[in-house]
């Protein structure tokens, strides 16, 4: 019987080994400083955020906080070995997985202000401004 050699992919997981470092900064507003285990986070990181990455400083801003609805969070900042910051991250820690989640960016719950006439009239431009102005004053007639 002939054979034909046909190519094949195979996946293979293997480990990498990636470096960080950690700086711990103190919030002097809430007078609190993480003392916690820090590994799960630059896990999280080159795992679910940027696994092409390596070299990454994480700066703890504080400890766990709340800021309702969001459960209990780290504020971090993810500095580059380039130089770059990456906006805060907001990272939850869930005890059963022993893993990190990012939060949500948008606040659930909140009402998006709407601005008055009368502020809105102030960030218009002044030409804009008095016509504006002389439509608000005739719907008040």
């Amino acid at each position: 019987m002939p054979t034909v050699d046909i190519p094949k992919t195979i996946s293979i997981q293997t480990t990498i080994k990636k470096n960080y470092n950690i700086k711990i900064t103190p919030v002097k507003q809430y007078n609190s400083t993480y003392n916690g285990p820090v590994e799960w986070i630059p896990y999280w990181f080159y795992t679910q955020y940027d696994p092409d990455s390596n070299n990454v400083t994480f700066e703890i801003l504080g400890d766990f906080h709340e800021t309702f609805p969001n459960p209990p969070h780290l504020s971090i900042k993810a500095i580059y070995e380039n130089g770059n910051i990456l906006p805060i991250i907001h990272l939850s820690y869930d005890s059963y997985t022993k893993q990190g989640y990012i939060q949500p960016v948008n606040a659930y719950g909140r009402k998006k202000k709407k601005l008055s006439k009368k502020k809105l009239s102030k960030k218009l431009p002044k030409k804009l401004h008095k016509k504006l102005r002389k439509k608000l004053s005739k719907k008040k007639l």
